[in-house]
């Protein structure tokens, strides 16, 4: 299966290393891709303000929103980007809406030409969704060239997009979390195509700036309930044998015959049937159970206070100056960062 690696560059030349690279490893060229704003200090002597390309006449750029006639490699494009134009495929001089002049090569550029790098596309944001980029990541690529950056995709199978993301990154990949996050603390919300692009003095401007977070640890005393320990009283039913002594009463009856010597009666020659029953007693166990004893469970409960001490981190800054004039500035700075808000 096909995944789609991404980065995002400062700088063309660093770009251009890791594109040697991943071809060196074994990633087709026609499979890399490559968007680069045009003011990059390789090429940007190569356009005026407005977008227009300067250098070799075979290389055309369109006005306004649509691409070059040129999205193939010339003279002057190859030696402008020192050598990419031999790595990649179909490199070529567009005006991007959003973006302004930029080089782009691969599978991208054929998608932007192909577009007309027309509004209804997206310019580049378009392009990147119709690649497969979820739309969130598109729109911070898209910035990021929008920027000065230089942006490089490819596809590969999985078995090498793991290394090919690698060497993407050991050439100097910058951190976007952390790029999109100073650009939300400047107010950036979204790429927006339809925006004026940034001239070569904004971009650079944008290089040159530099953001040192002042940074501030605030801690919160909460209190959670936790276990501790308690008691567990189980019950249960145990036997043990017992004896005791009763007298039994058993009956017998016995048949005799006795001697006799008198006279007999009527009454002795009538007929009789004389019953004479035994009984015998046996022993009849009855048992009954009362509560002798209780256990009880029960807990005190009391309130304390108890002191927590741990440490917050605040960043602390340091201004030296570089000559004997900062030293006129010093006071100044100081008592402004004194009385801001951070």
């Amino acid at each position: 299966m096909a995944k789609t690696v991404v980065a995002l560059y400062d700088s063309l030349s660093d770009a251009r290393e890791a594109i040697r690279d991943l071809v060196d490893y074994g990633i087709a060229r026609d499979d890399i891709s490559l968007v680069a704003h045009a003011s990059h200090e390789e090429i940007r002597n190569q356009f005026d303000e407005s977008g227009r390309y300067l250098g070799d006449d075979t290389v055309e750029v369109d006005e306004g929103n649509q691409a070059g006639e040129g999205a193939a490699t010339g003279a002057g494009i190859g030696a402008v980007v020192g050598g990419v134009g031999g790595l990649l495929v179909g490199l070529g001089l567009l005006t991007v809406p959003g973006v302004g002049p930029a080089l782009a090569a691969g599978p991208l550029a054929s998608t932007l030409v192909g577009a007309g790098v027309g509004g209804a596309a997206g310019g580049l944001l378009g392009a990147l969704i119709g690649a497969g980029i979820p739309e969130e990541e598109a729109d911070v690529l898209a910035e990021g060239v929008r920027r000065g950056g230089t942006l490089v995709m490819l596809t590969a199978q999985d078995n090498v997009a793991e290394e090919a993301s690698a060497i993407l990154d050991r050439h100097g990949a910058i951190d976007i979390d952390q790029r999109v996050t100073q650009w939300r603390e400047g107010g950036w919300d979204r790429h927006e195509p339809e925006r004026e692009p940034l001239t070569t003095a904004q971009v650079e401007e944008e290089r040159e700036r530099t953001v040192i977070p002042i940074v501030e640890e605030d801690v919160e005393i909460g209190k959670r309930q936790v276990e501790r320990g308690g008691v567990r009283v189980r019950t249960f039913t145990s036997e043990e044998p017992v004896e005791r002594n009763v007298n039994l009463h058993d009956e017998t009856v016995h048949v005799h015959r006795e001697p006799a010597n008198r006279p007999a009666s009527d009454a002795d020659f009538q007929d009789r049937s004389v019953e004479m029953h035994e009984y015998t007693e046996e022993p009849v166990v009855r048992k009954s159970a009362r509560v002798v004893e209780e256990v009880v469970l029960d807990k005190d409960a009391r309130d304390h206070t108890e002191t927590v001490r741990d440490t917050v981190r605040h960043t602390e800054v340091d201004v030296e100056g570089l000559d004997d004039d900062f030293s006129r500035y010093e006071q100044t700075f100081r008592g402004h960062f004194r009385d801001s808000d951070l």
